[in-house]
C-alpha cells in the first residue's frame, strides 16, 4: 500500500510542476476504504454465529478523456479489498461435532464509465458516474473440527455489474486536480461501497 501512496504523491508532484494544458486526457489515482454489505451467516455458513470484518483499504488508478465540458469517459482498475469472517458452531450433545469456520474473500476489477460533470466555477465541479464493473473474486474457506480433518477450500468467481458513483473535483493548480468520490457496485452478489480521495492531472 505504501507503493500505491507513493505513486499518488508522485502524480501530485508531476501535476504541480507540469505546465497547464487544454487537452481532454487525464489520469490519476485514489485511495480510501471499501465496505461490503455482508454478514457472518452468508460468508461463513448459514446457522453459524460469528463476526465479520467487512471493510478494507480500497485503491484505484484511472484514465479518462473529457469529450466536452459536461461529459467524459473513464477506464479504471481498482482493488476492492478483502472481507473476512470467523464463525463457530458448538454442539452441546456431541462436542466432537463442534467446529470453526473462517472465510476470506478478496476482489478487484476494472470498469468503463461515463461521467456527467457540472462545473460550479473554474475551480470546482461535481460529477456523477455510470458504468460497468468487470470483477474477479477469490474466496478461501477453512474448516476446523466437525469430526473431520482440517481443510481449506478455495474458489474463484467473476462477473460484471453496474457501478454508480458521485464526487467532487477541485482544480487546485494548473493541470492538477484533487478528487473525492463515492462508488457503489455489486460484487459476487454483495453490495460494495467505497469512499476515496486522490489526485489526477490533465494534459
Amino acid at each position: 500500500m505504501k507503493q500505491v501512496l507513493s505513486v499518488v504523491v508522485a502524480l501530485f508532484v508531476v501535476a504541480s510542476l507540469s505546465p497547464a494544458h487544454a487537452g481532454g486526457v487525464y489520469y490519476g489515482g485514489s485511495i480510501g476504504q471499501s465496505s461490503a454489505d455482508v454478514s457472518s451467516t452468508n460468508v461463513a455458513g448459514s446457522g453459524l454465529s460469528g463476526s465479520v470484518d467487512d471493510s478494507d483499504t480500497f485503491w484505484k488508478v484511472y484514465g479518462g478523456y473529457k469529450i466536452f465540458k459536461y461529459l467524459a469517459v473513464e477506464a479504471t482498475w481498482e482493488d476492492l479489498g478483502e472481507v473476512s469472517s470467523a464463525a463457530s458452531f458448538v454442539n452441546p450433545l456431541l462436542p466432537l461435532l463442534s467446529g470453526d469456520v473462517s472465510a476470506t474473500s478478496e476482489s478487484d476489477g476494472y470498469s468503463i464509465s461515463t461521467l456527467g460533470t457540472y462545473p460550479f466555477n473554474d475551480k470546482f465541479k461535481v460529477f456523477a458516474k455510470l458504468g460497468y464493473l468487470f470483477w474477479d473474486a477469490k474466496t478461501i474457506v477453512a474448516l476446523t473440527g466437525f469430526g473431520l480433518p482440517d481443510s481449506v477450500v478455495s474458489s474463484n468467481d467473476d462477473g460484471q455489474d453496474l457501478i454508480l458513483g458521485a464526487g467532487l473535483v477541485w482544480d487546485y493548480t494548473g493541470p492538477g486536480q484533487l478528487r473525492v468520490e463515492y462508488e457503489q457496485a455489486d460484487v459476487d452478489n454483495e453490495g460494495v461501497g467505497s469512499f476515496s480521495a486522490g489526485l489526477s492531472f490533465k494534459f
